[in-house]
């Protein structure tokens, strides 16, 4: 199975990853690399409490996407399916992507993969059970933005029509990085980038422009907990539409547990939405 395959092809060697020590297979589904501890601190205990530099930005998403590049153009392929703020470690301008429990490799052509990732920063199609490259780059994109704003997920401003992400909102950024950043973090598959190799392209090409520039981006204060109810509202609007469309998926694959399960809790969602007409529902 998977894990003698891993064994007869060369472990992981990046200067962004851990060295590999071993791995094994949990359910013959799940792989876990077990690796050597990186320097620096989660990117999460940044969020909020120190400035963060448009430097450390664009070192950050560049170094992110060399390592999704190296990782996606593995054979087999390697998929990390959850890149967020708590699997990135930073030491100054120096970015490591640890924690590959979740590590998909393709490594026979028939298994059975269900929904791994965390929530905020899981793409869409994660939500019923499909990793592609595309995948990893939304959870990059997420992560820098959180950084960029000084908030977790939940809190990043979101376009009420289109239920994405508003990166347009979020002060500070580079303008070299916030249109590629944009792209990173769309919601279809078409939206974005199709591979990292040309994200990380068009990255260093917008880079070079003359006009791009490196300006110090203040991390915010730790914003309240209650959010203004329409950037609330479309975030349990998004994550219905997402429960409905697995509930559908559920039904079409003729499973219906998962499909009853689904729509069950997008219910829920539409509820949170509907209360934020009167105020905050946490309110």
């Amino acid at each position: 199975m998977g894990s003698q395959a891993l064994a007869s092809t060369p472990p992981l060697a990046h200067p962004n990853v851990p060295d590999y020590i071993e791995h094994f297979v949990i359910d013959d589904v799940t792989l876990v690399l077990v690796m050597e501890e990186a320097p620096g601190e989660p990117l999460s205990r940044r969020i909020g409490i120190r400035s963060v530099t448009s430097d450390e930005l664009v070192a950050w998403l560049v170094q992110g996407l060399e390592v999704l590049v190296y990782l996606h153009g593995r054979q087999p392929q390697v998929l990390h399916r959850d890149v967020t703020i708590h699997n990135l470690l930073v030491d100054g301008a120096r970015l490591s992507l640890i924690d590959f429990g979740a590590v998909k490799a393709s490594l026979v052509s028939s298994t059975t993969v269900t929904s791994v990732g965390t929530f905020g920063f899981m793409a869409p199609e994660q939500l019923r059970g499909l990793a592609v490259p595309a995948s990893d780059l939304y959870g990059l994109g997420v992560s820098i933005l959180c950084a960029a704003a000084g908030v977790g997920p939940d809190k990043l401003p979101v376009d009420e029509e289109t239920a994405t992400i508003d990166v347009r909102a979020i002060p500070g950024l580079p303008p070299a990085v916030r249109p590629i950043l944009a792209r990173m973090v769309g919601l279809g598959l078409n939206a974005r980038y199709p591979t990292a190799a040309r994200a990380l392209a068009e990255l260093r090409a917008a880079l070079a422009r003359p006009e791009a520039s490196a300006t110090p981006v203040k991390a915010p204060a730790p914003m309240p907990d209650k959010l203004p109810p329409p950037s609330r509202r479309a975030l349990w609007i998004m994550l219905a539409l997402a429960f409905i469309g697995l509930g559908i998926y559920g039904i079409a694959k003729q499973q219906s547990a998962l499909g009853g399960f689904a729509i069950f809790v997008s219910l829920f969602f539409v509820a949170a939405a509907a209360s934020n007409d009167e105020g905050d529902p946490e309110g």
